[in-house]
C-alpha cells in the first residue's frame, strides 16, 4: 500500500508521542540520512615544507639522499615529479619520489646551472606530488659538498722532439693557481730514476742533444684557494727523440667544415665529429688549435682529440654563424689549417 505524506502518530506512554513520516513509494521504505554520497578526497601531505640534501661533488650520478615521500590518508597511489624548469643535472622516479643526479656534480662549477655572477653551493628544487586530484609540494636544497682535488699538469706535446720546445700549464679542479714554479727533470724509463735538469725551471723548456731517449717531466709548485705548497706533475707518453731528416706537415682531408648546434646548448657539448688530420711520420704527434676566430670565446677544442665543443651556451637571436679555424701541428710545429664554419 502507498501513502504520501500519511503521518502516524501512536501513544505509548502519556506524554510520549512517536511520529514516523512515510515518503512517496513502497510502505515501509526509509532512505537513510546521508546513504550513498561520496566521502571527500584527501590531498596528499608532506608533511614539511622545506628539506636540505646534499651531494659530494664528483660522485658518480645516481641515487643520493632518501626519497622524498608524501602520506594520504585515502591510500590513492601517488606520482612525483620536479616543478622546477629547468631541472638542471637531476631527475625523480615519479612512484618512488627518490631523487638522482643524471652527471658528475662540481662545486667549483656551480654557475653552468645557475646564476653565473656568483658562485652558489646549491641547487633549489621544488618536487610536487599528486593523488591524481589533488597535491602538495615542498622545497629541497640540494648541496654540492667540496672536496680536494688535485692538480693537473699538461704538456703540450707527448712526443719530445730534439730543438723543439715543450709547454706545460697547470689547471686545479678547486679554482684559480698562482705562484707556480717549474722544474724540469729527466728519466730513461719513465717510472723512476728521475733527475731534476739545471736550469730547466720555467713553463718552457726545449731539449737538447743530451736529452735524447729520456723522457721529461714537468713539475708544478703551486698556490690554489685551498692551501699553499700544492704540487703535481706530468711526464712525456714518449722519450726525446732527436730531429728526424725529413718532416711531412700533417694535413687534413678537406679545408673547408661545417658544424651545427642549438642554441642554449650546454657547456662542454661536442660538435659533430671531432677534426682529424693525418701524418706520414706516424710517430709525429698531433695536437689541434683554435687560430683565427670570430666566436668571442664562445668555443673550445679538445688538442688531442681535435674534438670541438661548446665553451658557452650560445644565442640564435644574437649570433646565427661562426667562423673559426683549426690548426693541426706536429710537434716540429708544421701544421695545417681548416676553416669551420658553426651555425647556431
Amino acid at each position: 500500500m502507498s501513502y504520501r505524506a500519511l503521518l502516524g502518530v501512536l501513544t505509548v506512554l502519556p506524554f510520549l508521542v512517536l511520529a514516523v513520516l512515510y515518503t512517496a513509494g513502497s510502505a515501509g521504505s526509509l532512505e537513510a540520512a546521508g546513504q550513498g554520497q561520496t566521502p571527500p578526497n584527501s590531498p596528499p601531505e608532506f608533511g614539511k615544507t622545506k628539506i636540505t640534501l646534499s651531494v659530494t661533488e664528483n660522485a658518480a650520478a645516481g641515487d643520493f639522499g632518501e626519497a622524498i615521500t608524501a602520506t594520504d590518508v585515502d591510500n590513492n597511489t601517488l606520482t612525483y615529479s620536479i616543478l622546477t624548469m629547468p631541472r638542471g643535472p637531476f631527475e625523480i622516479n615519479r612512484g618512488t619520489g627518490q631523487l638522482r643526479t643524471t652527471e658528475r656534480l662540481n662545486y667549483e662549477a656551480m654557475s653552468i646551472h645557475q646564476t653565473p655572477s656568483y658562485m652558489l653551493t646549491y641547487y633549489y628544487l621544488d618536487i610536487g606530488v599528486s593523488d591524481g586530484s589533488a597535491d602538495d609540494y615542498i622545497s629541497v636544497e640540494v648541496k654540492v659538498k667540496d672536496v680536494e682535488e688535485d692538480g693537473v699538469v699538461d704538456l703540450l706535446w707527448d712526443q719530445p722532439q730534439v730543438g723543439t720546445p715543450i709547454v706545460a700549464s697547470l689547471t686545479d679542479p678547486d679554482g684559480e693557481v698562482s705562484g707556480i714554479t717549474w722544474q724540469w727533470s729527466k728519466s730513461m724509463n719513465n717510472n723512476s730514476g728521475w733527475s731534476n735538469i739545471s736550469g730547466a725551471t720555467s713553463a718552457t723548456y726545449t731539449p737538447v742533444a743530451i736529452d735524447n731517449d729520456n723522457y721529461l717531466r714537468a713539475t708544478g709548485s703551486y698556490t690554489d684557494r685551498r692551501d699553499s705548497g700544492k704540487t703535481a706533475s706530468a711526464a712525456s707518453d714518449q722519450a726525446t727523440r732527436a730531429i728526424p731528416p725529413v718532416n711531412t706537415a700533417p694535413s687534413f682531408t678537406s679545408t673547408t667544415a661545417t658544424r651545427s648546434v642549438r642554441e642554449n646548448t650546454p657547456s662542454g657539448t661536442h660538435l659533430g665529429a671531432a677534426f682529424s688530420a693525418t701524418d706520414t711520420d706516424d710517430s709525429n704527434d698531433i695536437r689541434y688549435f683554435l687560430g683565427v676566430t670570430d666566436d668571442d670565446g664562445a668555443f673550445d677544442i679538445d688538442p688531442e682529440s681535435g674534438q670541438l665543443k661548446v665553451k658557452d651556451p650560445l644565442n640564435h637571436e644574437s649570433k646565427e654563424t661562426y667562423s673559426l679555424s683549426v690548426f693541426a701541428r706536429d710537434p716540429t710545429r708544421a701544421g695545417a689549417l681548416s676553416e669551420s664554419t658553426g651555425t647556431v
